[in-house]
């Protein structure tokens, strides 16, 4: 397994999606699924990718233009006083360095969490175990489970006893839970239905 590390995705060998089949440009395996990934030619079925040649940038994560600019706002923001060029110079820097992270493959449309001035660290999924074991009980998790949803998803049922029991148990199948953490600790979560 790689022993590269990455700032953005700390934990990345354990939870990005390897592909059985060896990378598209030197045959290394485990390599990355190609289909989260961007490359300058053009394929019908990306190919897989191993950390060597996605950080050579033979191929790269897709950030979205509008992720791009909401972090020059954000920064912006926290840095008034910065020259428009140098707001510009630091989003690139930051967003080459997510680009060149292995994808969270689940994370719809590569929307990564803003914290502050910068992407967020992701941690995990939070899945029912996951949660159970952060609250010492399933019923403290299920009542985390409804404040996050309270919080993401305010018009969705989650009140009534059957409404939770069922979201509990599409929790890491239907409905998935990510967890991210910014630098100076605050967890965000990212909600989102298959």
């Amino acid at each position: 397994m790689p022993t590269t590390t990455f700032k953005y995705f700390p934990d990345f060998a354990k939870e990005a999606a390897f592909d059985a089949k060896g990378c598209a440009f030197c045959s290394r395996v485990p390599a990355l699924d190609g289909a989260w990934l961007q490359f300058d030619d053009d394929y019908d079925d990306p190919p897989p990718v191993c950390i060597d040649d996605l950080l050579a940038d033979k191929a790269r994560v897709d950030i979205p233009r509008r992720l791009q600019q909401r972090l020059a706002l954000a920064v912006h923001a926290r840095h008034a006083d910065w020259e428009e060029q140098r707001v510009a110079t630091y989003v690139a820097t930051h967003t080459a360095e997510l680009a060149h992270t292995p994808p969270v493959p689940w994370i719809q449309e590569n929307e990564w969490p803003i914290c502050a001035e910068d992407y967020a660290i992701y941690m995990g999924q939070l899945t029912r175990n996951k949660l159970t074991e952060r609250h010492g009980s399933s019923r403290a998790a299920k009542a985390s489970l409804r404040t996050i949803m309270r919080t993401l998803r305010p018009m969705w049922e989650v009140d009534k006893a059957k409404h939770l029991e069922a979201w509990w148990d599409a929790l890491g199948d239907f409905l998935c839970i990510y967890s991210f953490r910014c630098d100076e600790g605050t967890e965000v979560v990212v909600l989102q239905t298959m």
